[in-house]
């Protein structure tokens, strides 16, 4: 061998090496692809993956080519595209795509599009809003004035036309051509733009008809409206694609399109739901599936650290999916710590209160919602001009919590086979208009610890330790894998109270630790989940 063909060897054996860990046959990609493909009922509970709601439309965004490189090292994510928006000018062009598009082709990874709200440009458009009062898709109000938010009377052609002009973009035909076969395509909307609810039925002049009927009669009502007027621009929207592919390995998504956060919080989180004595959630049967907000919001007074959090509220979600068991609806939890840099930034009320609060701090509530909920994705929220420079380290933390999942033996035995224990020896403390349906349902999955305070608990009483435990197999070879985090700071000799067993006394950190319980014989050990080059 001469020393002028070296650097060309060495550049192919290192090639070699990276193909065998990034390639399309490649044991990364294969399990992407299994954890986005693997059905609903599969007796093997799916494996996480990791994305993000910045899709790099910005400089220095969460965009493709940072992506890729998260890919290149090993990481679980399922990449994320930003959806044209039909007609606007600043769509991101073909340079965007095409490199992150073609290597997520060459290893036939799933793929998710994410976009404003579909149903908006019935409120934008001219075309609509001029439409006759009879069948406006928009509220008409007992004046005649349109309003810019839609409703569930009037004609449900405008929707599909909606949904086709977003499925027949010719940036999308392009990346149909690219990759004409993924094995999933997440098509997410924010699903935020202004709609009537329910409540408000008498504001539109065409729902006459409401008036009298009960709170149950105008829920149905409603739901009814919209699954055919969502359901009308979902199929146009996919009709719309000349990929078949595409079209049967879709799944539309909706931001918070299940029961709302609030679920028990107050006595009116029912009027923002559609909730019935024998549904939870219509939206269920409208949607494919949901992004549910893991958020402690710098609007609003939730913390990470008392009654009124994203740890304590996600517990009705789990109940809820719980009785939705064998649904096949796509779950994920979207996480956000409510920081903006603003002056109502949520960083700053932790430091009013003397706290400090970082990723390590963020990634002990992530955890927290991953284990308790077991989504197919965990998404990340910034703004689409937030910086990587900025929260890179935050995003960290969401993807190290994924990949403890799949690298760490313990986490991913009881990821796949365990079973969420509930705590029977405490109430959920929102207690507030709980539909028979789930309050049939073990709501508080919390354990007790020492550290708890004692009474009734209002929406301001602190947790000092959130904890929770997964159970394998039968008395006496049980197993339990207790997961635990302790927000404002690390807590020291905290008895945990595990269902069945007694003893298990440990630090809980900041960020959050795992141990493994063994009854036969009595056994507690901290798992090491520390994950070196991640």
């Amino acid at each position: 061998m001469t020393l002028g063909r070296f650097p060309q060897i060495l550049g192919t054996i290192l090639m070699f090496i990276a193909g065998m860990a990034q390639g399309q046959d490649g044991p990364i990609a294969d399990e992407i692809r299994a954890a986005a493909s693997d059905p609903f009922d599969s007796k093997l509970r799916p494996l996480p993956l990791a994305a993000h709601w910045n899709t790099g439309t910005k400089a220095d965004g969460f965009g493709p080519e940072y992506q890729l490189s998260l890919l290149d090292r090993g990481y679980h994510v399922l990449p994320w595209f930003a959806l044209p928006v039909p007609g606007e000018k600043n769509n991101p062009d073909l340079i965007y795509y095409q490199a992150a598009m073609q290597r997520a082709a060459d290893r036939h990874l799933p793929i998710a599009l994410i976009s404003t709200q579909w149903e908006r440009l019935l409120s934008v458009d001219r075309a609509y809003l001029t439409m006759p009062a009879s069948t406006n898709p928009n509220v008409v109000s007992r004046d005649g004035k349109i309003e810019a938010r839609v409703s569930p009377a009037g004609s449900a052609d405008p929707w599909k036309e909606v949904g086709q002009r977003w499925g027949s973009q010719p940036m999308l035909d392009q990346l149909q051509k690219i990759y004409p076969d993924p094995p999933r395509v997440l098509l997410i909307s924010n699903n935020e733009h202004a709609k009537l609810k329910w409540k408000d039925a008498s504001q539109d002049a065409r729902l006459a008809r409401a008036q009298g009927m009960s709170p149950d009669e105008l829920v149905r009502l409603f739901a009814d409206g919209w699954k055919v007027r969502y359901g009308g621009l979902f199929t146009g929207l996919k009709e719309e694609f000349i990929s078949a592919d595409w079209r049967d390995r879709s799944i539309v998504m909706g931001y918070n399109a299940f029961l709302p956060p609030s679920v028990g919080r107050w006595p009116g989180w029912a009027e923002h739901s559609l909730t019935l004595p024998d549904q939870l959630s219509a939206w269920t049967t409208i949607w494919q599936g949901a992004s549910l907000p893991f958020y402690t919001h710098h609007w609003d007074q939730s913390t990470d650290f008392q009654v009124w959090s994203p740890q304590v509220e996600a517990m009705n979600w789990r109940a809820a999916i719980d009785a939705l068991a064998g649904t096949p609806y796509w779950i994920e939890l979207s996480t956000w710590d409510g920081n903006r840099g603003k002056e109502n930034d949520k960083r700053l009320t932790y430091e009013k209160l003397g706290q400090t609060y970082g990723p390590d701090r963020y990634e002990g509530m992530v955890q927290f919602g991953l284990w308790l909920i077991q989504p197919r994705t965990l998404r990340e929220f910034r703004a689409h001009n937030d910086r990587k420079a900025d929260y890179a380290p935050y995003f960290q933390a969401v993807l190290r919590s994924v990949e403890r999942v799949h690298r760490v033996p313990e986490l991913r035995e009881f990821w796949q086979r365990g079973r969420l224990l509930p705590n029977g020896r405490r109430p959920h403390p929102y207690q507030a208009s709980i539909p028979d349906s789930l309050a049939r349902q073990p709501r508080w999955f919390g354990l007790s610890t020492s550290r708890d305070e004692p009474g009734p608990w209002k929406l301001d009483t602190p947790i000092a330790v959130f904890a929770i435990a997964h159970l394998i197999g039968e008395k006496p070879n049980r197993r339990w894998l207790v997961y635990a985090h302790a927000p404002v700071g690390p807590t020291k000799k905290v008895t945990i109270d595990v269902p069945d067993f007694s003893g298990m006394e440990v630090d809980v950190p900041r960020s959050g630790g795992f141990w493994l319980i063994e009854e036969n014989p009595p056994a507690v050990r901290a798992i090491d989940t520390s994950l070196s080059g991640f």
